[in-house]
């Protein structure tokens, strides 16, 4: 009897076991269908659109360098420049208008324009350095009055600890702040 109920309990804990043991996804399966994106407004917290980029993220065989190309707004605006025809959109297309855009120069760009902030974020602000430093913020858009105008705010003794990073949000606000007062 005993024997009976440890041989039923081993089949209970088994049936569970597979019952709920993560699925496997077939990644080849569902690359032929069409993502919740292609015909759904969508925001960056939706939480379909998410699946869609796990999915992406899953099948497509990204590295993850590619990660920021998920991210909302870098996402779709690949999405609308890559994909023009908008008609019978599977996930597997999309993953090869993702790999076409990594081949053009401006993937290159966006590379670099990344590799630079990462390495600013966190580099103490100096005019020393400024004419090397000042190239992420060109590509930020800054005008070459914005551009000495930021030098000066970095030269201040009370910014000299900041790194790039801090000293822009706070720059940035110091902006704000007169816009509205001047309004």
């Amino acid at each position: 009897m005993l024997r009976t109920k440890i041989f039923l309990g081993a089949v209970f804990c088994l049936n569970v076991t597979f019952c709920f043991a993560q699925q496997v996804f077939d990644c080849e399966k569902v690359l032929t269908t069409e993502p919740y994106f292609v015909k759904n407004e969508v925001s960056q917290n939706d939480s379909l659109y998410l699946k869609d980029l796990s999915i992406l993220k899953r099948c497509g065989g990204f590295a993850d360098s590619d990660s920021l190309l998920f991210k909302g707004s870098i996402f779709l605006a690949i999405m609308d420049k890559q994909l023009e025809d908008t008609s019978n959109i599977t996930y597997a297309k999309v993953v090869k208008a993702i790999n076409q855009f990594k081949q053009t120069n401006t993937y290159k760009e966006f590379l670099d324009g990344v590799t630079l902030y990462r390495n600013l974020e966190s580099k103490t602000a100096n005019t020393k350095t400024w004419e090397t430093d000042k190239t992420l913020f060109v590509r930020l858009g800054f005008t070459e009055a914005d551009l000495e105008d930021f030098r000066n705010f970095i030269a201040e003794e009370k910014h000299q600890k900041l790194t790039y990073k801090q000293a822009y949000i706070l720059y940035m606000k110091e902006i704000d702040a007169l816009e509205v007062k001047q309004n």
